[in-house]
């Protein structure tokens, strides 16, 4: 676990950062973002470096609280936080993210998210 750990880890900076370009390395193909039960359609990355470029994406610090379950594929992680600094400072989120072995590493092949 660790391991994941420490890939949840660049993942997360690379996602609030909106680094499109190691997200990819961090994130399966087959991944499915789900934000408020509704799943995202379209290019992911685009809108995401559209956002960065007009200064809409968020880039703000969470108080992060999460449990670890192993699961036979891989890992669930969920947790809650409170976004601590930016545009939408006090906004509680919670989230639960899927990540399954894939190619030798963890990727995440599932985001929920509920804001």
């Amino acid at each position: 676990m660790n391991n994941l750990s420490g890939l949840r880890d660049q993942w997360y900076s690379a996602y609030v950062e909106g680094n499109s370009l190691l997200l990819k390395s961090y994130e399966s193909h087959e991944l499915t973002v789900i934000i408020n039960g509704e799943v995202e359609m379209g290019d992911r990355y685009s809108e995401i470096e559209a956002k960065v470029n007009s200064g809409d994406w968020f880039q703000p610090k969470l108080e992060r609280e999460e449990k670890y379950n192993k699961t036979d594929g891989g890992y669930v992680v969920e947790g809650s936080a409170r976004i601590a600094e930016g545009k939408l400072v006090g906004k509680e989120l919670r989230y639960s993210e899927f990540w399954r072995h894939e190619g030798g590493s963890y990727k995440i092949a599932q985001l929920s998210i509920n804001a």
